[in-house]
């Protein structure tokens, strides 16, 4: 049996499946098989070459194997059962005030989704698995990680969306940034996170986001105002559609070279 580094402990052991998103989510939504694809975007200052992988399966089937069975039976599984009641909360367009443990919990979460997701696009990119962002995500108070969430009008499939980024800005020196950009939607419930995946990218992203509130969306972390869910305004398709390059929007003003290529897909 090939034995590989765990994404997140660092061990070197056989590999599990992990989902991303709960596989018991098709019993509890009555999920059903059907078509999925799979678009993988290749881009460039060049343009932009796509693909389509097309399979049937499970809306809540996906899996990504680069975890070790003690992290995937452990904390993993430990902060799904964590999350999962205020999930389906959310999930159903129910009411919920956030408490401190409440939003660092879902950030825990949209975190370690948003990294096993960018795995599932490219299994071989090296996510440097011993930087602070994954050490947090293990053992939580998210660090070099935003979390948006915001309520909107139900769809039936998941929809998840992750951009690497991997550019220059002035603001930050010149150096190399490195980030995700990434939308989860399931039914009534949209989260946004960007995850950085060094120090550098870190300061640059706090400095940039910081100061900034975006409409309809409620910053879960860090920590901001408090959120009255019942209260957040409702997105519709075409806004939440577009989310991912409203928060990219704002991260790319200050960068001043093209981006180098990087890996854009969809799940649906």
């Amino acid at each position: 049996m090939t034995k590989k580094q765990c994404a997140f402990c660092g061990v070197t052991a056989a590999m599990t499946k992990e989902h991303i998103l709960r596989n018991k989510f098709n019993k509890t939504f009555d999920g059903k098989v059907g078509p999925k694809v799979l678009t993988v975007s290749h881009r460039g200052e060049d343009g932009q070459t796509e693909r389509d992988i097309e399979s049937r399966g499970l809306p809540y089937g996906s899996t990504v194997k680069v975890v070790c069975a003690d992290c995937n039976n452990g904390w993993m599984n430990d902060l799904e059962n964590e999350v999962e009641s205020d999930l389906l909360r959310l999930i159903g367009g129910q009411y919920l005030e956030f408490t401190p443990e409440q939003r660092n919990t879902l950030a825990r979460w949209t975190t370690k989704t948003a990294l096993m997701r960018q795995f599932q696009n490219d299994p071989s990119v090296q996510l440097q698995p011993h930087s602070p962002v994954f050490q947090a995500a293990m053992s939580g108070h998210p660090t070099g990680s935003w979390t948006y969430a915001a309520p909107i009008y139900w769809t039936e499939h998941p929809w998840m969306r992750s951009v690497r980024i991997r550019t220059v800005a002035t603001t930050a020196g010149g150096s190399d940034l490195d980030m995700l950009l990434t939308t989860i939607q399931v039914r009534r419930l949209l989260l946004q996170s960007v995850v950085s995946l060094d120090d550098v990218t870190a300061q640059y992203v706090d400095a940039t986001l910081a100061p900034l509130t975006f409409p309809r969306f409620a910053r879960v972390h860090p920590t901001g105002d408090p959120i009255d869910w019942a209260r957040t305004p409702v997105l519709n398709a075409q806004e939440f559609f577009s989310a991912s390059e409203k928060f990219a929007q704002v991260l790319m003003d200050d960068m001043d070279s093209p981006l180098k290529p990087f890996f854009d897909s969809d799940m649906r």
